[in-house]
């Protein structure tokens, strides 16, 4: 969450630094050969993704939406905030990653 948020929708109870990503689901779960699946994250080949500077080395499928996972599990620290960065190994091509949301618990 952005500051303003954090603001107007403080919790009452501690972050337990649990990041769940939600894709965008494709029309009758046919993706297009352009996009790229979350599981290229446990493949390390085409997607990466980190956290506060750390790499996401599994995901935990949780319906539509996934957990990442890092070296220490699924608990990336007790904070409001963190800095997701997301990189596709193949730059110039058109190969897509969509986002939905994300939650963190």
């Amino acid at each position: 969450p952005n500051n303003k948020e954090l603001e107007v929708y403080r919790r009452s109870t501690p972050v337990e630094g649990i990041i769940v990503l939600c894709l965008k689901i494709c029309p009758f779960n046919k993706c297009p050969d352009a996009y790229i699946s979350i599981d290229e994250v446990t493949r390390g080949t085409k997607l990466f993704i980190t956290v506060d500077g750390k790499p996401v080395t599994n995901v935990q499928k949780l319906d539509s939406c996934h957990i990442l996972e890092g070296e220490n599990g699924i608990r990336w620290g007790n904070k409001d905030q963190f800095v997701l960065q997301f990189r596709i190994k193949d730059p110039g091509t058109l190969n897509v990653f969509k986002i939905s949301s994300f939650v963190v618990f």
